[in-house]
This record gives C-alpha cells, structure tokens and sequence, in this order.
C-alpha cells in the first residue's frame, strides 16, 4: 500500500483489463481487512480507467 501511495495516490492509472482487475482485487482485499474504508475504496475503484 505505501508503494501505492508514493506513486499513485488520487492518480487515474490507464492500463489494460488484467491490470485492472488485479488492482480491484488489491483494493478489495484491502477493504475486507479493514486497511482502507469503504469511500477510500470506491475512490480508487474509480481512478481505473482501461486504455
């Protein structure tokens, strides 16, 4: 996660399909372990963008 924040905090990350959903995987883990909170979560659901 802080690698996430160094390179990519409240960034829109544009990159293909399986890199998104790895990353919503990452985000939805996260979630379920109480790392982030649920509007912290969809704000990043919502950077994603597929090229």
């Amino acid at each position: 996660m802080e690698v996430y924040k160094e390179h990519f905090e409240d960034k829109e990350i544009f990159t293909d399909k399986k890199v998104i959903c790895k990353l919503m995987k990452f985000f939805l883990d996260c979630y379920e372990n109480n790392y982030i909170t649920k509007p912290v979560l969809m704000n990043k659901l919502g950077l994603l963008k597929e090229d």
